[in-house]
């Protein structure tokens, strides 16, 4: 029989005033460590307010009809996520050095499928115009490997250089995440 939390159980109010994040992120955090589905109640309303937390979500939730209010006018950090999907598998280096665009294949020794990320710092791209100008980003590349080395997608960019990069199995059961409508 599936185990479910409700943010309520944790303090949560939905009325779209108090913050709710502390609640929500202790709800999160204890059904990780059971192993429970987190259910939002229909038709609540959940503030999300100025504090820096994150809810780390490791199983499956189902957001339902709930809504999400996210205040962003005064946070104490833009640089932080408020929810965050993660495995428990660790990160590790693939020891990758070089990709070429195109690229189907890759040697990487691994078990089950792995998500890998990698990154030429010193090769930016820039957006020159408009609101998001910036100075450059880092090239980077994510993709998929399979037991075999096979790569889905296959690479976008030829790398010379590789600065970073890392790699990370993926679960084996699938977490489902769905419903919710999330405003700011």
């Amino acid at each position: 029989m599936e185990k479910y939390l409700y943010y309520e159980d944790f303090g949560a109010k939905g009325d779209g005033v108090t913050d709710d994040l502390p609640a929500i992120v202790a709800c999160h955090e204890e059904a990780n460590r059971i192993g429970a589905t987190v259910k939002a109640k229909d038709g609540a309303t959940y503030y999300i307010g100025t504090q820096k937390m994150t809810a780390v979500i490791k199983t499956s939730v189902d957001f339902g009809t709930a809504k999400f209010i996210i205040d962003d006018r005064n946070l104490q950090d833009i640089h932080f996520d408020i929810f965050s999907v993660q495995s428990d598998f660790e990160a590790f280096d693939p020891g990758i050095t070089e990709l070429k665009r195109g690229q189907k294949k890759v040697d990487i020794p691994h078990e089950g499928n792995i998500y890998v990320r990698v990154f030429n710092d010193n090769h930016k791209i820039f957006i020159r115009e408009g609101l998001n100008m910036n100075n450059g980003t880092a090239t980077t590349d994510c993709f998929l490997v399979d037991a075999d080395g096979n790569v889905t997608p296959s690479i976008d960019w030829d790398y010379a250089e590789i600065t970073k990069a890392w790699a990370r199995r993926i679960d084996d059961e699938p977490i489902t995440i769905s419903g919710g409508t999330f405003v700011s």
